[in-house]
């Protein structure tokens, strides 16, 4: 494989993003901007997970400090650069913690996303997601403007 090859499959390899409760706005929004330029050189996936509370018995939605995380993210417009969702079966783990997607930092900060499993959703937890999914566009764009 020539070296062009290399580094062309590399610019598409998929973007998992290491989380925890000690980063700043200003890590998140650095982050942003990572994930931004990843999909500028066509990252296929851009998800996340947060690495704090691998070892918790406890799903990752019922920890408190996860939830604020996530309501962080959402604050920032970080999901605004996510995959739209990462819920389905053939979506694999990373490292032992689930791997999240915009709509699973989102169910997670309103406290809806508390245990495994089949997860109820209704057209109206849809039609507030997308307009999150507007808002966190519009913050996201704010933040990453002179960049």
């Amino acid at each position: 494989m020539s070296r062009h090859d290399r580094e062309r499959k590399l610019k598409r390899t998929a973007v998992i993003h290491r989380l925890n409760v000690g980063l700043t706005d200003q890590d998140i929004v650095g982050m942003m901007r990572h994930a931004r330029d990843a999909r500028a050189k066509g990252a296929p996936s851009v998800t996340c997970c947060i690495d704090d509370y691998n070892d918790d018995p406890r799903e990752i939605g019922e920890i408190p400090e996860a939830r604020e995380l996530c309501r962080r993210l959402l604050a920032l417009g970080y999901t605004s650069f996510l995959d739209p969702t990462t819920s389905i079966p053939e979506f694999p783990t990373f490292n032992g913690c689930m791997t999240l997607g915009a709509f699973e930092v989102w169910r997670i900060a309103r406290g809806e996303m508390t245990h495994a499993g089949r997860q109820e959703v209704t057209r109206a937890d849809l039609d507030a997601f997308r307009e999150h999914l507007e808002y966190a566009n519009t913050v996201a764009d704010d933040h990453l403007a002179d960049s």
